[in-house]
């Protein structure tokens, strides 16, 4: 049967609009494509405007579109550059980010689109704040602050659930968000010389903490929750003015070493001694007038610092510090010594200078293997 002109004019005017459709949308692609070119010139240009006016070489910023697009790490530290570009979060590959001891004043937000960062150091620059999109970075696992004029922190920091070491030392902190409390893979925090005159109770939720570093604050107390840090090993408070210790003290038996120096405690817990795995105890400098007998109780302690204080008398017990190697008695109230601390076996450092002590005891006179410092030169008379 001969085909029907009708059908045959359908179904050419079918094939033509298919073809217009086709050519449509290649056309339409290429204008996408084009657009898209366009774009990633102009936040590539950016970028690269930024890096000429600081002179920042092609190795740490390359020229190349697409070698700058598959950049996963920058290092610039000691450039002197004072701002980044809003342009750099789109540096969407990038997870490692270090620009330490530049002058670098204030972030971008969108910082926080660089979602891939595990590792970001703006050490020893002069940031204010940080922005609120900090929070964002969810792989981050190290973040460098120390040396920039922080005076808080964002709420949003809580939300960086990764982050293992948090460096926030030598700025000007007043307080720290409760949301640090979120941050329950850190290990590693850091916050000496700033302005702290509290702690947040949720501290004591960092569960995972091993290091944390508080010296040349203005801390007169510490919430009891501090003492819920049971893998805490190294914690130093040295330089605060800190009068008590939580009775809960005790309870942070993982502690190797302890820094409480240049304080202003009048007394010691009793519980002190349950922290049996404490191997170098610093107390000088505060207004310690006596220890408690439970000090004999460390029995893994090498290192004693009892310098500058008040103290007249040690308690007997401290002939039970078998690995006992140094102690430090210099400038207090002694004038004289205990028998017993000749019975600690391992001592080879006695420092007593700046004490009225005027003769040895018995036990100590003729130890060939331990040296004392002293003003009087006691050793060398008790041979006469």
């Amino acid at each position: 049967m001969p085909q029907n002109s009708n059908d045959t004019d359908q179904k050419s005017n079918e094939s033509y609009a298919l073809t217009e459709l086709d050519i449509s949308s290649n056309a339409l692609n290429s204008v996408i494509a084009a657009c898209k070119v366009t774009t990633n010139s102009f936040w590539m240009q950016k970028i690269w405007d930024w890096a000429d006016s600081f002179d920042i070489n092609d190795d740490a910023i390359s020229r190349d579109k697409e070698a700058l697009l598959a950049l996963k790490s920058i290092v610039l530290e000691a450039q002197i550059f004072t701002e980044l570009p809003e342009s750099i979060g789109q540096l969407k590959n990038l997870d490692r980010l270090v620009l330490n001891y530049n002058s670098l004043r204030e972030l971008p937000e969108s910082l926080g689109k660089l979602l891939n960062l595990i590792q970001l150091d703006l050490n020893g620059n002069n940031l204010k704040e940080l922005p609120e999109s900090i929070g964002q970075l969810s792989h981050l696992t190290q973040l460098g602050l120390t040396g920039n004029n922080l005076k808080e922190l964002p709420e949003s920091i809580g939300q960086l659930s990764h982050l293992a070491q948090l460096t926030l030392g030598s700025n000007t902190l007043n307080e720290l968000p409760e949301s640090i409390g979120q941050l329950h893979n850190l290990t590693y925090l850091s916050l000496f010389d700033n302005n702290l005159s509290s702690l947040p109770t949720s501290i004591g939720q960092l569960n995972n903490l091993i290091y944390l570093f508080l010296a040349n604050n203005h801390l007169s107390a510490l919430p009891k929750s501090i003492c819920q840090l049971s893998n805490l090993v190294t914690l130093t408070l040295s330089g605060n003015k800190i009068s008590v210790l939580p009775e809960s003290f005790g309870e942070l038996n993982n502690l190797t070493q302890l820094t409480l120096s240049h304080n202003n405690l009048n007394e010691l817990p009793t519980n002190i001694g349950q922290l049996d795995r404490l191997e170098i105890l610093n107390l000088d400098n505060n207004n310690l007038s006596e220890l408690p007998e439970s000090i004999g109780q460390l029995g893994n302690l090498t290192k004693l610092v009892l310098s500058d204080n008040k103290l007249s008398e040690l308690p007997t017990s401290i002939e039970q510090l078998k690995h006992l190697e140094i102690l430090d008695l210099s400038n207090n109230s002694f004038t004289e010594l205990p028998e017993s601390i000749g019975h600690i076996c391992h001592l080879k450092t006695l420092y007593i200078e700046g004490n009225n002590i005027q003769k040895l005891p018995e036990s100590i006179k003729h130890n060939s293997k331990l040296h004392i410092y002293d003003d009087n030169d006691l050793l060398g008379k008790a041979h006469y």
